[in-house]
């Protein structure tokens, strides 16, 4: 992820856990016809609208909710993992708030600071969740190679 599309999950953290909470209880659900007949009119065929495979489109939906549950929770668990080794009290507070989905505004009024100074923190934020992924990225890069030194 660049430093743009970390400040974009940072921002976007909050509605994302709950998207993606509403949409396993969703996968969960399981299809239902609208309306049940009885007796003979329910063997009788029905000519009218648009003849619909309700289970198939239920599949088709959960296939479609597990696609976007897996990019959200990639994002969501990438936040997650590089904001663990925020030290700083100010930039986890300011962190906290941000995940929260608190706006610029309310958290300059809640910690009472600047915006300019929460939009400074924000940055550093973002630089060090940036920093913290390529050193992820380098280390496991180097992990598979071998390092073979030759005798002259």
């Amino acid at each position: 992820m660049n430093k743009k599309e970390i400040r974009e999950a940072l921002k976007d953290f909050h509605w994302m856990e709950k998207e993606i909470l509403r949409l396993y209880k969703e996968l969960d659900m399981t299809p239902t016809a609208s309306t049940s007949q009885y007796g003979i009119e329910a063997s009788m065929p029905k000519g009218r609208g648009n003849p619909t495979d309700k289970v198939a489109n239920f599949v088709i939906r959960k296939d479609r909710y597990g696609s976007i549950i897996f990019k959200l929770e990639k994002k969501v668990r990438l936040i997650n993992e590089h904001t663990e080794s925020i030290n700083d009290d100010r930039m986890t507070a300011v962190l906290h708030c941000i995940l929260d989905g608190m706006s610029i505004v309310s958290i300059s009024k809640h910690l009472q600071i600047s915006e300019r100074n929460v939009y400074n923190i924000r940055d550093a934020i973002v630089h060090h969740i940036h920093r913290s992924m390529q050193k992820q990225v380098n280390a496991s890069n180097h992990k598979g190679q071998a390092v073979i030194k030759v005798k002259r």
